[in-house]
């Protein structure tokens, strides 16, 4: 794991609601991940370049729960740990860092599962500055 990979992980596998959420690489979930989880983007950019990364929360409906309540809770920790004025992640091994800020042209919005309807999405869009050597 870079040091990128690191401090985004570490970032996204803060949040907890009743039990820590898992957070996992979008191209890395596991078969058995049990919901709700975090996925998000790693994307190495150049020193002193910027790019979006995307996030999404997934949380599945299940009786007794009110599975838009849990979407919106979730969404709620991820947006006070995102200030308006950003959040800079340190790179292990003295490689830099990132700066991770609101995505003005749309943070937060509601992306259910194409695929399943069973499952509620919350995508999660960061304008991240990289400050990586």
């Amino acid at each position: 794991m870079t040091g990128l990979h690191t401090a985004l992980q570490t970032f996204w596998s803060q949040f907890t609601y009743g039990a820590a959420i898992p957070a996992y690489p979008s191209d890395n979930v596991p078969d058995t991940a049990v919901y709700p989880y975090i996925t998000y983007e790693v994307v190495e950019g150049a020193m002193l370049g910027a790019g979006f990364l995307t996030a999404f929360v997934w949380v599945q409906k299940t009786s007794g729960v009110d599975a838009q309540a849990v979407r919106a809770a979730i969404l709620d920790l991820i947006a006070a740990a995102i200030p308006d004025e950003g959040i800079t992640l340190t790179l292990t091994g003295g490689h830099g860092s990132i700066a991770l800020y609101r995505n003005d042209a749309g943070f937060m919005s509601y992306y259910d599962d194409p695929t399943d309807t069973s499952v509620l999405g919350g995508r999660v869009s960061v304008e991240a500055h990289y400050y990586t050597t």
